[in-house]
């Protein structure tokens, strides 16, 4: 019985003692290089900008390529003339149809993901001026059509991945649900426009940071934190930063 106790005792010790082989080093982000693209909430304030706030808290290399006003969903000009030039078209598709060539992903993201650049992250922050197209053009949650919400997504995602499998991507709900004092249609097409950007992180196993949640923007409160009840001002603006900072620092990737 003495010989069985200290063998046991002796097991414990062990296991207690050593170190699982799945163990590994927690992911960090000091010195990874991202590339951030997205409409005018993270175009704006320059180096004040969320995005560069929060490069710079992770003590990272961020490029914010962002441009103001613009989308993500693609579709050439009909006879009409009406079109998307958004990010998900390419240089030729956008040239061909009378666009300015640097809302493509090929400008905006791809030369990032090369040298001398090789960026580890893409963060995908659009959506904002696309969520009327989710009511008329949707697309199926694992749609490639450019000319749809989920389709153009899913466009660039690949896009992402097939220059570099290796980069991470993190997408981005926006920050003001309520915009234009929190009436309606906004408020639901807002909401349904969060649920989208989620499922896509859900589909596709992408982090996502729901700032639309986490902001506390409400609507009694949207034009204190905002210019003229759409883009935060720069106190929210610092707030995100602060808010991105805690959210990145949580996300493991373990490059």
């Amino acid at each position: 019985m003495l010989r069985i106790l200290l063998l046991l005792l002796l097991s414990t010790a062990f296991f207690c003692c050593s170190t699982p082989e799945t163990d590994r080093e927690k992911f960090t982000w000091k010195g990874k290089k991202i590339v951030w693209t997205g409409t005018t909430t993270p175009w704006q304030y320059d180096t004040k900008s969320y995005p560069n706030q929060i490069g710079k808290l992770l003590e990272t290399e961020m490029f914010n390529t962002s441009v103001a006003n613009s989308r993500i969903a693609f579709r050439a000009k009909d006879t009409e003339g009406v079109g998307l030039e958004g990010l998900s078209g390419t240089y030729a598709e956008l040239i061909a149809s009378g666009y300015a060539q640097n809302f493509s992903y090929e400008n905006k993201i791809i030369p990032y993901l090369k040298d001398p650049y090789n960026a580890d992250v893409v963060v995908i922050d659009h959506g904002q001026n696309d969520a009327e197209l989710l009511e008329s053009r949707p697309g199926t949650i694992d749609s490639r059509d450019k000319s749809t919400f989920y389709g153009a997504f899913n466009s660039v995602i690949d896009a992402i991945q097939k220059q570099n499998p290796k980069c991470k991507i993190i997408l981005c709900t926006p920050p003001n649900g309520y915009v234009y004092g929190g009436v309606e249609p906004f408020v639901s097409r807002f909401r349904i426009l969060r649920s989208a950007i989620l499922a896509i992180g859900y589909s596709r196993k992408l982090p996502v940071w729901d700032m639309m949640s986490r902001s506390g923007i409400t609507a009694g409160n949207v034009s204190v934190w905002t210019n003229n009840d759409l883009y935060p001002n720069q106190t929210m603006t610092d707030s995100l930063a602060k808010d991105g900072y805690t959210f990145f620092s949580s996300i493991d990737f373990n490059l």
